[in-house]
């Protein structure tokens, strides 16, 4: 795995590599970036990793931009041809495990019903004991 600059924009559901976005005008327009990303057998794996384990107003702000980032991960899969990307969403914590379900509620949806499976969003333990599914 390497570190990646690469973050999705809200607007129009593109992937840029871009280090610094606090100099753009519409630097509101831009998810944080991935952690990290890698390539295997023609498919690409981004990863999001959050570590979220108290209570409280600041956490749960915290997993709501997750679950924006999560959403718009789903669209950018749902407008692009290219199906060999992965994107990996490791939630652990305790208070990242109590809202897990909430968050998951964005597969439930039918319009990204032919995308969900190139998703993961859960803990590290669930992916560990899946990751056969996406090739790993």
């Amino acid at each position: 795995m390497s570190k990646t600059n690469e973050r999705l924009n809200i607007e129009n559901n593109q992937l840029i590599d871009i280090k610094y976005i606090y100099n753009l005008d519409n630097f509101f327009e831009y998810t944080e970036n991935f952690d990290a990303k890698f390539t295997r057998n023609n498919k690409i794996y981004y990863f999001n990793l959050k570590f979220i384990c108290s209570d409280g107003g600041f956490q749960t702000r915290i997993l709501r931009e997750v679950y924006h980032f999560i959403k718009i991960q789903h669209n950018f899969l749902l407008n692009i041809s290219n199906k060999n990307i992965y994107i990996i969403n490791i939630l652990d914590g305790v208070t990242s495990y109590k809202y897990n379900d909430k968050i998951k509620n964005i597969q439930n949806k039918d319009v990204y019903c032919t995308i969900k499976n190139n998703i993961f969003i859960g803990d590290l333990y669930t992916f560990q004991k899946n990751k056969h599914i996406y090739s790993l």
